[in-house]
């Protein structure tokens, strides 16, 4: 399983809430669906959503 770590603060607007990211936040890599965008989900249970993938770096597994 693949994880990122935030690099850069970012939020936004999604369809039904605000999508917040934090840096030193980890998260559990779903999919690099493109360059821009990467799928990512909080845990195991939580719903995927998507960060810039310019905010975020792949790490090796969550410390």
């Amino acid at each position: 399983q693949l994880y990122i770590e935030v690099e850069y603060d970012y939020e936004y607007e999604a369809k039904d809430k605000k999508i917040v990211i934090k840096q030193g936040e980890k998260y559990v890599l779903v999919k690099k669906t493109n360059d821009d965008w990467w799928q990512v989900k909080r845990d195991e249970n939580s719903k995927p959503f998507y960060v810039p993938a310019q905010y975020v770096k792949e790490i090796p597994r969550k410390a």
